[in-house]
């Protein structure tokens, strides 16, 4: 990766990183939250390598400035996510009692002579 200037773009590979990163650790996974998944993310798709400490794999990222950034993360998640996760909730039923009422109002404007109570 090249050093990555403040406001730069992320790329295609960036955004299929992010993609699966979203699907693996924030809709599969369960309790993480949206920045839990963007830090699994960066060590799964931008690790450069790995040190073994005290016979500990420690995954080695490159300097903050040329990693993206969870805003970009995150503006990636609502632009292609969370505008599909949005529903059309159905209006609430009216109260039973009014709909009784308006059923028997109905039903005696049909009857047969009611006009002659």
């Amino acid at each position: 990766m090249s050093n990555r200037k403040v406001g730069s773009r992320i790329t295609a590979q960036e955004q299929e990183h992010f993609r699966k990163g979203i699907k693996m650790f924030y809709f599969r996974a369960s309790g993480n939250s949206l920045s839990e998944a963007f830090l699994k993310t960066l060590l799964r798709f931008f690790c450069i390598k790995y040190e073994t400490r005290d016979g500990i794999s420690i995954p080695v990222l490159p300097p903050s400035e040329e990693l993206p950034t969870f805003r970009q993360f995150y503006y990636l998640y609502n632009k292609e996510f969370a505008s599909k996760l949005i529903t059309i909730q159905p209006r609430p039923a009216r109260n039973q009692q009014t709909l009784l009422q308006s059923r028997q109002n109905t039903e005696a404007n049909f009857l047969p002579n009611s006009h002659l109570d």
